[in-house]
């Protein structure tokens, strides 16, 4: 099948060379016989086999009726000086289409020919790329000197270069009223116009593509421009191409009437580089006039990548997306816009309508900016090593994340003159002047935001703005509402007036660092307001400044400073509240004080400058942290202090490990050396006797004074300072293990240092306690005599622990109880340790992970070993007892724990422990850090029923 049409093919080439070299031999020769005229309809194969080979003669005028669904199996070839037109007829079945099958091109005009094609549908035409004249248009190929006169026509997918018609080297083509669909080529999905002249009027391209087959390059998804096209009234939409110019790639000259441009995308979504034009990619001249660009897509310009010069006229882009220049991306070229609107384009880098770079030139006229959107800089216009030029126009609630609400200039020269900017808004101005200059006159500036400096405009170190004939009305900053002079700036400033601005900081309308420079000459400043410096602020040198303001006038501005002891809020209504500072927390010792210049005493901190809850977790360089959230200053004096207790601590401990020892070794020496040791030991045991007593009378103090300090240091709460003094003087009593930590000043030990220390250390304190009997246990299976006063130490080491884990329970559970306390920070997110906002609670190491599993165990032996192991030997004691009606040797060891309730009530110390637990470690989990937290623990205290008060 494919020999057959291929030797088809060859024959009708050779008939047709031949016909064209007996033409030139001889202008006047008759037509050839076999030069039949073609049916007048065509309606099947066979009449469009003989339309082609009488087309394919010279100076022939046809004209035909195409009648219903007729496809082909070889092109048309219309010959030199020949005229065809082809109307197409619908049956009742059928369109009228001419189809290629997916393996012809259909229509190929050669030089000095004319085809005009009425109401017909030209689809799946196909050509091979060739390295001839022959080369693209998968529908029409038009050749030199070659006309084409489309009127109604629809194509469908067609392909190849031009994916529908290639007009090529100095053609002329006009459509009128034709649909472009589904068409797709390597450049030019629908149409490629090569040196030639293409009218198109009231047509639509739609979802044509340029890319090949491969994926790769794709310029102009819909039409590839190098010529002159012109277009009125048509549309271009959900046109792609692979690589750039989602709708047309122009490199000649493209004048566009009324016509829109609506979701064409480059590079398939546009959002990579180098994709460029969602809808345009233009280094030729570009000319739309009273045209629409919206919700295409690109990198580089969402709408109109641009290299050339490009002139737009009563137009509209809107709704465009792009990574630079939301609508447009201008390098190197020229851009000139007259009464034109630029409304909701979004850029995720910069530009949110517009970005200028590489030196190229943007001049508008009576222009409208509204809505527009920056992720970064320049929410209407981004500005780099390029000149912007603007008259009459307006920007209207622009918006960038960083700088620029309306523009920036980040490198360049920026003009603008008797324009407006209005609610534009961002961190740093509605114009940001990076370097070079900014050259204002006759504009107004009203209600612009800045989260930070420059309500309505920002001039960094180095650069230079003037501003002559204009006005600043209700805007908003920190520092400087109207005007952020950076250090090193030169400013000068005429004849303007500055009005109802208000700078949260501190410069109501103008905000001067060191070294700016120029001058502020015949200006007005009214109702400016502002913490400090209601219209003008100036930051204090020590050299004079090389900066003049002469010849103006300020009426009724306001500066709202607090005094002493005071600071500043502002809330979201703008009224302005003294507020008296804590200075527990806060050194509020001068005036003009801010929430954001709030002075921090030492240990505390805070999340962000706006903040006013204080965090006081970590104490500073040079302090050390005591429990209870207490930070001491490491003096030289505190450091030796810390140093002698540590060594009076490891003598006291080695003392006690040498008498214990000592007593130990009067077993060994026999009756004799007991009766020594025992007269040696007669003073301390009655000093043990002395304290245990004391313990028992004071038990009732020494929890008070244990549950006040623990209560206080959890729950924060505020109490007079003399008692507050007390409870710090007597938190030993507590005989928190945490306290073998607290001098930092010789030590850095952080929360899981001390959390081991404050569960270790009594473990050991209490292998002490039993090690006398431990060694009498061993030295009684060797021999039966044992030291008598041995034997009296040993009968009372039970007593001595339960002294001692009855001081120590509720600062071990506190600690223990204090490593699953987290707080959340709202302004981060992160979550720190609340006993020590060194440690992050979800750290990558899992650190606090294990540490939290350590103390999970440590509640075992703590918390909830210590009660149990009292309710167990109180339990034997009082079986014992009712047993023997005696008492036995376990309830006269244990009397620290029965001894001061009812006989009913021998289990009460059980409860007590509980209530301890409530009272302080528990609280840790209750609603921490609010008023709730003190109420549930006054709460939880209650009279005891068995007489301990």
């Amino acid at each position: 099948m494919r020999l057959t049409q291929l030797v088809r093919k060859l024959v009708i080439w050779a008939w047709a060379a031949l016909v064209r070299t007996a033409g030139l031999r001889a202008t006047a020769a008759p037509v050839a016989p076999v030069c039949k005229p073609p049916p007048h309809t065509i309606d099947d194969h066979a009449s469009a086999i003989k339309l082609a080979e009488a087309a394919a003669c010279l100076n022939q005028t046809i004209k035909v009726q195409w009648q219903g669904f007729v496809g082909l199996t070889e092109p048309i070839i219309v010959g030199p000086r020949t005229s065809l037109e082809i109307t197409g007829v619908d049956t009742d079945s059928e369109v009228a289409a001419i189809s290629g099958r997916n393996e012809t091109q259909l229509i190929r005009v050669q030089a000095g020919a004319s085809v005009t094609l009425r109401n017909l549908r030209l689809r799946d035409g196909f050509a091979e790329a060739a390295e001839n004249d022959n080369l693209g248009g998968g529908a029409v190929k038009v050749s030199k000197g070659g006309q084409l006169l489309l009127e109604g026509c629809q194509f469908w997918f067609n392909r190849d270069f031009g994916g529908a018609i290639f007009n090529f080297r100095q053609s002329n083509s006009i459509c009128t009223g034709c649909i472009f669909a589904n068409n797709t080529a390597v450049d030019g999905g629908a149409i490629y116009n090569d040196n030639s002249s293409f009218d198109c009027s009231n047509s639509a391209f739609t979802a044509n593509h340029a890319s090949n087959d491969s994926g790769h390059q794709g310029y102009g998804g819909a039409v590839h421009n190098s010529g002159y096209f012109t277009c009125t009234t048509s549309t271009f939409t959900n046109n792609t191409a692979q690589q750039q110019s989602g709708a047309v790639e122009n490199i000649g000259d493209f004048d566009c009437f009324g016509s829109t441009f609506t979701s064409n995308i480059a590079g398939y979504g546009g959002y990579y580089e180098p994709f460029r034009g969602g809808a345009v990619s233009n280094s030729g001249n570009f000319n739309c006039f009273g045209s629409r660009f919206s919700f295409n897509n690109g990198y580089y310009g969402g709408a109109i990548n641009h290299y050339g010069n490009f002139t737009c006229r009563n137009s509209t882009f809107a709704s465009n997306t792009g990574y630079q220049g939301g609508a447009v991306a201008n390098a190197a070229g020229e851009v000139s816009c007259s009464r034109s609107t630029f409304a909701s384009n979004t850029a995720h880098e910069v530009g949110g309508a517009i970005y200028n770079n590489y030196g190229g030139a943007l001049t508008f006229h009576n222009a409208t900016f509204t809505s527009n959107t920056a992720g970064y800089d320049g929410g209407a216009i981004c500005n780099s090593l390029g000149t912007v030029t603007c008259s009459s126009s307006a920007f209207t609630y622009n918006t960038a994340t960083q700088f620029g609400g309306a523009i920036i200039n980040e490198e360049g020269n920026f003009t603008c003159g008797n324009s407006t900017f209005t609610l534009n808004s961002a961190h740093g101005g509605a114009i940001y002047v990076n370097a070079d200059g900014a050259y204002l006159m006759l504009s107004d500036f009203n209600g612009n935001i800045a989260m930070h400096y420059g309500g309505s405009i920002t001039v960094e170190q180095g650069a230079y703005l003037k501003c002559t004939k204009s006005n600043f009305q209700q805007s908003t900053g920190a520092k400087g509402a109207a005007i952020y002079l950076a250090q090193a700036a030169t400013a000068n400033i005429s004849s303007t007036s500055f009005s109802f601005n208000s700078a949260t900081e501190t410069g109501g309308a103008v905000y001067l660092e060191p070294s700016v420079t120029g001058h502020i000459n015949t200006c007005n400043f009214i109702n400016n307001s502002s913490p400090v410096g209601g219209a003008l602020s100036l930051v204090p040198v020590l050299e004079t400044r090389n900066f003049d303001i002469s010849q103006s006038v300020f009426t009724s501005n306001t500066a709202s400073c607090c005094n002493k002891r005071q600071y500043l809020v502002v809330d979201s209504n703008n009224d302005h509240t003294c507020v008296t500072c804590d200075t527990h927390e806060l050194d509020c010792s001068s005036i003009r004080i801010t929430v954001s210049t709030l002075p921090l005493a030492a240990g505390f901190w805070r999340e962000t400058f706006y903040q006013e809850d204080l965090h006081c977790a970590v104490c500073a360089p040079g302090y050390a942290s005591l429990p209870g959230y207490r930070c001491v200053e490491c003096t030289s004096g505190a450091t030796a202090a810390t140093i002698t207790i540590l060594a009076v601590v490891a003598l006291a401990t080695l003392l006690l490990l040498w008498l214990l020892c000592s007593k130990a070794t009067g077993v060994v020496d026999g009756v004799d050396s007991a009766q020594e040791v025992g007269a040696a030991a007669g003073p301390s045991s009655k000093l043990a006797r002395v304290g245990v007593l004391l313990m028992q009378r004071f038990r009732i103090p020494i929890v008070v004074i244990q549950v006040l300090t623990q209560y206080i240091s959890i729950t924060g709460l505020t109490l007079p300072l003399q008692y507050l003094e007390f409870l710090h003087a007597v938190d030993f009593l507590s005989l928190d293990m945490r306290w073998l930590t607290s001098p930092g000043c010789a030590a850095d030990i952080n929360f899981y240092g001390r959390l081991l220390v404050a569960t270790l250390a009594p473990l050991v304190i209490s292998a002490l306690i039993f090690s006398p009997r431990f060694y009498l246990w061993i030295v009684s299976r060797r021999r039966l005599a044992v030291a008598p006063k041995l034997r009296q130490v040993v009968a009372r080491d039970v007593n001595a622990f339960l002294v001692f884990t009855f001081l120590i329970f509720s600062g071990v559970s506190l600690t223990v109880f204090e490593t699953f306390g987290c707080d959340k920070l709202k302004f981060t997110g992160k979550s720190y340790l609340r006993a020590d906002y060194s440690i992050e609670c979800r750290d990558d190491e899992e650190l606090h992970t294990k540490f939290s599993i350590y103390a999970a165990f440590m509640i075992m032996v703590y918390p909830v070993g210590i009660p149990v192991w009292y309710a167990s030997i109180l339990w034997q004691s009082v079986r014992q007892c009712d047993r023997t009606q005696l008492p036995s040797r376990l309830a006269t060891a244990s009397s620290f724990l029965w001894r001061p309730y009812k006989g009913r009530a021998y289990y009460w110390e059980t409860v007590k422990c509980l209530r301890r637990l409530m009272l302080a470690g528990l609280l840790v989990f209750i609603m921490p850090g609010e008023p709730g937290q003190s109420g549930h623990g006054v709460r939880a205290d209650s009279p005891s029923p068995a007489g301990d008060g």
